[in-house]
Order: C-alpha cells, then structure tokens, then sequence
C-alpha cells in the first residue's frame, strides 16, 4: 500500500488547500478559486495589505471555504541578550501589516 493511502486512510476530511503569495499575483487567484491566501511578507515585506485587501474583495465562495481566510508569514529573530542589534530588531521602517 503506498504510503500517502496509508497516512490519510484515517482522516474524516480534506486538509485544507491554501495558496502563497509573495507579491499579490496569486491573491487573485486563491480569490478566484475559493482558497485560502497566505502572504509570504518573510520573502517581501511590501504588498501584503494590498494583496490581502484584494483577496478579500474578489473571494469567491466554494462549497470547500465560506469566507476568505488568509495568514502572513513573517520571521521573528530571538537573542539570548539584550544588544544594541535586538533593541533595533523590527526597526526597519517597514509598516506592520493591518489585516
């Protein structure tokens, strides 16, 4: 029996099927398809509130996903102490994402 029957044989239901996004193109898309929106600001730190904001306007309801439902992906850096490097940490200028 190969191994992917195996591992889901047990499952009630379907993982959910979530598309990433990096620079909003896909947005439409997951829009369009009725799935979940995950933005990659780790990979780009500008567009998520637009691409997010797209996603939400354009969603198309399926019978898998009522409502439009996203996530962000960021990267979150941990020092033992307190420097000079963590209290600038985060400090980039970049705006926080407003979802």
């Amino acid at each position: 029996m190969p191994m992917a029957k195996y591992v889901l044989s047990g499952l009630d239901s379907a993982p959910a099927i979530w598309m990433l996004t990096s620079s909003g193109e896909s947005a439409y898309l997951a829009a369009h398809m009725g799935l979940a929106l995950s933005y990659a600001q780790f990979i780009n730190p500008i567009g998520g509130v637009e691409a997010m904001a797209i996603y939400r306007e354009r969603f198309k309801t399926v019978a898998l996903l009522k409502a439009p439902t996203g996530n962000v992906g960021r990267i979150c850096v941990l020092l033992r102490e307190r420097t000079e490097s963590s209290r600038s940490a985060g400090r980039d200028g970049l705006p926080l994402p407003q979802f």
